[in-house]
């Protein structure tokens, strides 16, 4: 019997007959399996009211409450673009709510990201300007975003007037500290590109694909 069935059955007074076989049981397993379907469905709907597992047009009209086009984004990268967008409505242009915006768009700890302001570098100060650092390119990749689409990303996320005047993203390669080659998982890869350490990227924001940001 279905577990709606059982459920009915289960809360019917003692004087009918409730076991397996009994025509009341029978009845309402008919009507337990349409209850379970039911509250499958229920419950899939209301999953997909999450922003994490909706997908397609339910995505597309979790998008719509804030006016966020789709455009040629698949499923994940809206899902960025969404996160981006709501957290960017909530910040005030600090670089603590810049940080938590790139952070919140991809799903990644506040911890990996650095940002410095450039008014008072010592090599080429820059005034309402800014830099980023410290996350790992293997983990944005991850997200199906472009380096360059995500430099348009940090780039609205920033306030009015401030510059992103660069953006660096983490490998793990590193060369050997002797006169021995690297062997270990941060060094060269293998004849097969298996192991070996990732390499680091510096972007500079600039046009690429459109997305509706």
């Amino acid at each position: 019997m279905t577990d709606g069935g059982k459920k009915i059955v289960a809360m019917l007074a003692d004087y009918w007959n409730k076991s397996s076989g009994s025509n009341v049981s029978k009845v309402f397993q008919i009507l337990g399996s349409e209850i379970d379907s039911l509250t499958s469905t229920a419950e899939k709907v209301e999953r997909w009211r999450d922003i994490d597992q909706a997908k397609g047009k339910p995505l597309e009209q979790l998008a719509g409450n804030i006016d966020q086009q789709r455009g040629a984004s698949t499923d994940e990268i809206l899902r960025i673009l969404v996160k981006s967008k709501a957290a960017r409505a909530r910040s005030t242009g600090t670089i603590d709510d810049i940080i938590n915006t790139i952070a919140v768009s991809l799903d990644v700890s506040p911890s990996l990201i650095n940002i410095t302001e450039l008014f008072d570098d010592l090599t080429d100060p820059e005034p309402a300007a800014i830099k980023m650092a410290g996350l790992p390119l293997a983990q944005l990749l991850a997200t199906g975003v472009s380096p360059s689409q995500f430099g348009r990303i940090v780039k609205r996320s920033a306030a009015p007037g401030v510059k992103v005047s660069s953006i660096e993203l983490t490998g793990t390669f590193s060369f050997a500290s002797g006169s021995m080659p690297e062997t270990s998982a941060f060094g060269f890869a293998d004849v097969d590109e298996i192991t070996g350490g990732t390499l680091s990227g510096l972007l500079v924001p600039d046009n690429d694909q459109n997305l509706p940001l």
